[in-house]
């Protein structure tokens, strides 16, 4: 039953969450992955147990992949089996997820903070008082923004796009600043961190019955996790042995994949020339 239960765990133990979307597009139509949650007390299913007020992927049960995280929350380490088929997946959002929170943060964010990721605008003004006029008024319009490269000020020729670099200095300066608009500029996290401040809650407002990023997964229905067992000491050291001998890496498909997208640069950085027909595959094992 232990040899079974381990190998129920093993393909998904320290993987970070774009690995298991990768591992259940290769498995089909399974949508369940086994997560660790660590307590100081064992409970049969979340209730009560295991909710976090607040945290960056809102109010819910969590858990992680990694066994050493779990860990750290209690010397108690429990398995689950979860359905994380209806999670926003923070890390690897779809345009169409992408488009829906962008339109949730606009509504939620306050301009002056959105417009550090709005679109950059250019103005040449003439160096008379007319033209010092309308720098002074672009400037109070972007005052609020919070951050200082989102407010109105004059450029030089090295900061100016190509079509306004030639411009007679002398007679004309250019003006730039953001507006807010959308968030096209900003990457994935930096949406969540927006979301985090402004707007705890939108995976639940959005349809969503959990959230993932990095090596935290958040459900918010207890009945999405179902219990498999509870690793004891020697189960975690087998378990830990066997991480360090490759043993999780059984996804072929993707093992495969990630040594053919490693990058030269980053194969000489980490274990040097002489190491290159190799260092992907130990990559993987470490």
């Amino acid at each position: 039953m232990q040899v079974l239960f381990l190998g129920l765990v093993q393909w998904f133990i320290f993987s970070p969450i774009s690995t298991i979307m990768k591992k259940i597009a290769i498995m089909g139509s399974t949508k369940t992955v086994t997560l660790f949650h660590g307590s100081n007390v064992e409970f049969e299913r979340f209730e009560k147990c295991g909710v976090r007020s607040t945290s960056a992927l809102g109010v819910g049960y969590y858990l992680t992949p990694r066994l050493e995280k779990a860990e750290r929350y209690g010397d108690i380490v429990m398995a689950f089996e979860v359905d994380v088929s209806g999670c926003l997946p923070w890390d690897d959002l779809s345009t169409k997820q992408r488009r829906d929170v962008e339109d949730f943060l606009i509504k939620h964010v306050p301009s002056s903070v959105l417009s550090k990721y709005g679109e950059i605008q250019y103005e040449v003004v003439p160096l008379n008082p007319t033209g010092l006029a309308r720098t002074e008024e672009l400037r109070a319009l972007t005052e609020s923004n919070e951050n200082d490269a989102s407010r109105a000020r004059m450029v030089s020729k090295y900061d100016s796009p190509d079509h306004l670099k030639d411009i007679d200095r002398k007679k004309f300066g250019v003006v730039r600043w953001r507006v807010a608009g959308r968030l096209d500029s900003a990457n994935n996290e930096q949406l969540l961190a927006l979301a985090q401040e402004y707007a705890p809650e939108i995976a639940s407002h959005l349809g969503y019955m959990g959230a993932m990023f990095g090596d935290e997964v958040a459900i918010y229905r207890s009945g999405l996790a179902v219990k498999v067992g509870v690793l004891k000491e020697d189960a975690k050291f087998e378990l830990v042995q066997q991480n360090k001998k490759g043993f999780w890496a059984v996804a072929q498909g993707i093992a495969k994949e990630e040594m053919q997208n490693e990058s030269k640069a980053d194969v000489n950085r980490d274990y040097g020339e002489a190491a290159k027909p190799k260092s992907a595959a130990l990559r993987m094992r470490l």
